[in-house]
């Protein structure tokens, strides 16, 4: 059984980012992301993406399954 302060990734699409959370694309709908529940390296990477890229998304895992994330 996973822990809901592990972290999981999936593949979602980036739409923007703002200092305290990302916009990213998921299941054909848009979800704000707190950037406190993204990994440390996922919330780096963030700062290097432009808008419409697909990239993997590293989150708490309780979140994950709240948004839908496939992982």
């Amino acid at each position: 059984m996973m822990n809901s302060d592990s972290y999981v990734s999936g593949e979602v699409r980036f739409i923007w980012a703002k200092p305290n959370a990302v916009l990213i694309a998921c299941q054909d709908e848009e979800y704000w992301i707190p950037r406190s529940l993204l990994s440390y390296d996922c919330d780096k990477e963030v700062d290097n993406l432009v808008r419409g890229v697909d990239f993997t998304i590293s989150l708490r895992a309780w979140k994950a399954d709240k948004i839908g994330l496939v992982y």
